[in-house]
């Protein structure tokens, strides 16, 4: 039983497979900054001074995995990302 359960939450805690950058050598018409990314737990993650855009990719386990794709895209604008907003 105990087994189970551990599997159980291993499989919910392990959503995200993997990240890759947006651009893969660097970001076009990037101004240089001295700015750090910044991260804060609110309500939600909030993401400030982004200097390496990354995408996060959640696959689907093989039995659901039929070849779509959605692509969700985190709010905030300019000033920062609500990241698990969306």
């Amino acid at each position: 039983m105990r087994i189970l359960l551990l599997i159980l939450f291993y499989t919910t805690v392990h959503a995200q497979d993997f990240s890759m950058p947006l651009w893969p050598s660097e970001v076009p018409n990037q101004l240089e900054s001295s700015s750090i990314e910044q991260q804060e737990q609110r309500d939600l993650l909030w993401i400030t001074n982004v200097q390496s855009p990354e995408i996060a990719v959640f696959l689907p386990t093989k039995r659901h995995a039929n070849g779509q794709a959605v692509l969700i895209c985190p709010g905030g604008g300019y000033a920062g990302l609500a990241y698990d907003w969306e």
